[in-house]
């Protein structure tokens, strides 16, 4: 019985009081939410739709179709790199990576937007390749995870 005691103990101390809320564990994204990557494109066209830059109020025109779509992505968490700097990680499927790589193999400081549930949530600049996952960082991420992953 001690034993058991102690296992539970030490199961407790590793995973958390509350494991099933813990941010920081990788989680698939919710059936009813949504995650797309766009190009974003200096100017309207035939193949791009607009939105608003939710950084500067501007208007975005983002290519269409997304480059990574919710199908793309294995997993969402929330990690810290020190207390006040939060980032969202997004990890996605090898086809997803492959995908990403392509779109931004020569970045040269090409934007991608970011939409969560439809809604733009950042539109960063790229300077190097992207492959395996993307990490945004900012306020409100706890919230974002959320509308992710609860069904």
């Amino acid at each position: 019985m001690r034993t058991i005691a102690m296992i539970a103990t030490s199961m407790l101390l590793l995973m958390g009081c509350d494991a099933k809320n813990n941010k920081s564990i990788p989680r698939p994204l919710a059936k009813k939410a949504t995650f797309e990557l766009y190009v974003v494109s200096a100017t309207g066209g035939a193949n791009t739709k607009t939105d608003t830059d939710p950084q500067t109020g501007t208007t975005i025109y983002l290519t269409t179709p997304a480059v990574i779509t919710s199908s793309d992505v294995e997993s969402v968490s929330l990690s810290a790199d020190m207390p006040d700097q939060k980032r969202l990680n997004v990890n996605l499927t090898p086809n997803g990576a492959s995908k990403l790589s392509a779109a931004t193999a020569t970045p040269n400081g090409m934007r991608l937007a970011i939409a969560v549930n439809d809604k733009i949530v950042s539109a960063p600049a790229i300077r190097a390749t992207l492959s395996n996952s993307v990490s945004i960082s900012g306020d409100k991420l706890e919230v974002t995870l959320d509308a992710l992953t609860k069904e």
